[in-house]
């Protein structure tokens, strides 16, 4: 009957819910959390990395669209294996091979444990950085405002970091 199955199937249910929970955080200890680099060109998404990771591992240009493809790096982050996802800025361009590396990008952050949204202090944000914001929940997001020593055009109502990425003291903040 309804009374006699239904408090059962709660109850199997909470516990395949806590198998799934359990079974999601035995994989980012085993395999490290996923953190997504993203933004449009020029942000300083790939200085980001260099300085999380302390190593020149992304080619680092004034130059739009200089990372075309995704670039990863790992480190170990208070006991936890981090693996940070650098990826290609995302805009509309009619460059084939850029087009590729946007779409890695759309891609990269559906999957990542974490989204870093990387945005210029100088500049104002776009449609599509507010919309990359409202699709990106809360809890999955941070926000790093980048170039903080410039003149401030963004205005911004959500939650961020400040810093910039002329030193690494400055990306303590995001580091934390």
């Amino acid at each position: 009957t309804k009374e006699t199955l239904l408090p059962k199937l709660h109850n199997i249910k909470e516990k395949i819910n806590n198998i799934l929970q359990d079974s999601r955080n035995g994989r980012l200890i085993k395999n490290g959390i996923n953190i997504a680099i993203v933004g449009k060109p020029n942000v300083g998404k790939s200085s980001i990395l260099n300085k999380l990771l302390d190593e020149e591992k992304a080619i680092v240009t004034n130059i739009a669209g200089t990372t075309r493809d995704i670039v990863e790096g790992s480190m170990t982050l208070n006991g936890f294996l981090v693996n940070f996802i650098d990826t290609a800025g995302i805009r509309e361009t009619n460059d084939v091979v850029e087009k590729i590396g946007v779409e890695k990008s759309l891609k990269v952050i559906d999957e990542a444990d974490l989204i870093i949204i990387v945005l210029n202090n100088n500049e104002e944000m776009t449609d599509y950085e507010k919309e990359l914001i409202e699709s990106v929940p809360e809890e999955k997001r941070i926000i790093f405002v980048n170039k903080s020593d410039l003149d401030t055009k963004l205005s911004l109502n959500d939650e961020f970091i400040t810093g910039n990425t002329l030193s690494y003291d400055n990306l303590e903040p995001l580091r934390k």
